[in-house]
């Protein structure tokens, strides 16, 4: 939902926080890219104002057509993809970022042994689909952070090619094609991967975050963090308030500094 651009694939290290100042440290890796656009602009992408905007977006089949339309601009004028992220690899699990939309990141999260997989956040059903097929893996759950279309939009194409396909997200925020609702703390097994949910409202009620920990035992902890935070701020605040995404961010900053961040966009100098 969030329309800020920027220009990089980023993979950050986060750090932690103390007190009631929340500090995160961030080790900034550029995975070797570039981005596609004539005269290497980005594009526009606007969004409705206000909160009667808001709502249009998130609660009416308005925000579906508004999201559809930012998809077909997205694709006509990065055919290939805004940016060219590379994929990491740790023993057990590959890790391939998946340009969709304006600036957007969907995540393919791959178990190397069973070759079995998640996706997180499909924005474009295309563009995942396409990996998949790429990278040769069986999808086996789709890992939702929130019911914004530009993160949930292909939940329903990808489950109709994949039919045994599981879609883990929170109840409360009503996800498109929702067969496993989370509560916080939950556990989610793809492959010998494990994932915890955790809970982080404030973006939307049900916001929740996706960290990979301890399975693989080689691989550092991976956050998956949606909207909730980027590497130069936070997700905007729609259905909260600054408590209750500063409790949020206290979540994710808790975590162990060796892990690594993977944000729903690349938000940079913003």
């Amino acid at each position: 939902m969030d329309d800020l651009i920027s220009d990089v694939m980023i993979e950050g290290k986060l750090g932690d926080s103390d007190r009631n100042l929340i500090t995160f440290t961030i080790a900034v890796k550029l995975a070797t890219g570039s981005r596609h656009g004539a005269h290497g602009r980005p594009p526009r992408f606007v969004a409705c104002p206000g909160q009667a905007g808001y709502t249009l977006y998130a609660h009416t089949r308005l925000g579906y057509l508004f999201y559809k339309r930012q998809v077909r601009k997205a694709r006509e004028r990065y055919p290939h993809g805004h940016s060219v992220p590379q994929p990491v690899a740790f023993p057990g699990v590959k890790i391939l970022p998946v340009p969709v939309l304006a600036n957007n990141y969907s995540y393919l999260v791959i178990d190397t042994g069973s070759r079995r997989a998640a996706v997180v956040d499909p924005a474009d059903p295309r563009a995942v689909q396409a990996a998949i097929e790429q990278e040769g893996v069986t999808l086996d759950a789709i890992l939702c952070t929130h019911k914004h279309w530009d993160h949930s939009g292909g939940n329903a194409e990808l489950c109709r090619r994949h039919g045994s396909c599981r879609v883990y997200g929170s109840a409360a925020d009503a996800v498109p094609q929702l067969t496993h609702p989370v509560l916080d703390g939950a556990r989610i097994g793809v492959g010998e991967l494990r994932f915890t949910a955790r809970h982080t409202p404030g973006h939307t009620v049900g916001h929740v975050i996706y960290v990979l920990d301890g399975t693989p035992p080689a691989a550092p902890p991976c956050l998956f963090s949606g909207d909730l935070l980027f590497l130069s701020g936070c997700g905007r605040i729609f259905e909260g308030t600054p408590e209750t995404m500063l409790a949020s961010l206290d979540t994710a900053a808790a975590l162990g500094e060796d892990t690594l961040l993977w944000p729903g966009f690349s938000h940079w100098g913003n």
